[in-house]
């Protein structure tokens, strides 16, 4: 069942902990740009990124690396200097640290203990399917969604010539990709539950599948920020410890 509802943060704000994933520089439909604007606005003792933040497969595919990326990390570095907040790094399934490397610490998982609570923080494609192991699978289902975005940027500039609100068409191709990279929603959940049971915490942070989520899975609180390309959501933690997800704007 969902815990919060949906709030969307502008204004300036000070936060125990922000997380952000799946920004995917390089995607034309990547609003990173706005980000590092929403970012500059705010202050946070610790900001976690876990992974997609340059989409280093579609650059590699079908874009090329722009200074912009290289100036986004150091201008987040320099946020983080300034307010004296630690970076943490969370591995995905995007990473090319060969021609990125980080420079602030790197993480395959993090045991995250926040007040009362503990939680496990990590991407999430390690949940995948035998089948969103295989490369040839993993080059199909990204190149369709990467047409579904092509086709979602045709469709909403004609609805914009016509005065029509945005419409998006992603939907679909999320749910086919989860089906078959993880074997669909209740298969993820129940992958979740077994790692919590394992590391024993109450909760999960997670992302890879671009679906936003606030949800109790029985006793387990499960969050998922989505992405910087639809969803545009983070999740945060206040000072007095309560944990949201919210809907993120320059």
């Amino acid at each position: 069942k969902n815990i919060n509802p949906l709030t969307t943060s502008i204004a300036s704000m000070y936060y125990k902990t922000i997380i952000i994933s799946d920004v995917h520089m390089g995607i034309p439909d990547s609003k990173y740009q706005e980000l590092l604007l929403w970012l500059q606005k705010q202050k946070c003792s610790q900001l976690i990124l876990n992974w997609d933040i340059v989409d280093w497969v579609y650059i590699r595919l079908f874009g090329k690396r722009k200074k912009s990326y290289t100036n986004w990390f150091a201008s987040v570095k320099q946020l983080a200097k300034e307010n004296n907040s630690t970076l943490k790094y969370i591995k995905g399934n995007h990473d090319d640290f060969t021609k990125h490397p980080m420079e602030w610490e790197m993480y395959d998982n993090i045991i995250y203990r926040s007040k009362d609570k503990t939680y496990y923080i990590c991407h999430g494609h390690e949940f995948g399917e035998v089948a969103g192991k295989n490369k040839l699978v993993l080059f199909i289902v990204f190149s369709g969604v990467c047409l579904f975005y092509w086709i979602n940027r045709i469709y909403n500039k004609t609805r914009n010539r016509l005065w029509l609100d945005q419409h998006s068409l992603i939907k679909l191709a999320k749910w086919i990709a989860s089906k078959i990279m993880v074997g669909g929603t209740k298969n993820f959940h129940k992958k979740l539950i077994q790692t919590m049971k394992k590391e024993k915490v109450d909760g999960i942070i997670c992302w890879h599948l671009h679906e936003s989520n606030d949800i109790l899975i029985g006793k387990y609180h499960y969050l998922n920020s989505g992405d910087r390309i639809e969803s545009c959501t983070a999740v945060v933690e206040h000072e007095d410890g309560k944990r949201e997800l919210i809907r993120i704007s320059k």
